[in-house]
């Protein structure tokens, strides 16, 4: 768990800067799940081709050529509820 400190830290970055660069936000064993994760869903065609737009996305390959996968919270992978947790933690 990270302290008030910390989160007030990265808020002030990104109000200042709009990004945020800190390190152990994530642990290396967290990141080596989420990736373990992430290529299972990949493996499995959870990632659909990205498009543009909002409301009905519209599929440009020639604007935008990657792949996503929008998280559900109500049915995230397991490697992915600390992450998540922190995240909800900051926001």
């Amino acid at each position: 768990m990270h302290s008030i400190s910390a989160f007030s830290d990265i808020v002030d970055a990104l109000a200042t800067t709009g990004w945020s660069i800190t390190p152990g936000f994530v642990l290396e064993a967290e990141i080596e799940r989420l990736r373990e994760a992430e290529i299972a869903l990949w493996r499995d065609g959870a990632f659909r081709a990205a498009g543009i737009g909002a409301g009905v996305a519209v599929e440009r390959p020639e604007i935008r050529s990657d792949r996503i996968h929008w998280l559900d919270p109500d049915a995230l992978p397991d490697a992915v509820v600390p992450y998540w947790q922190r995240l909800d933690e900051l926001r």
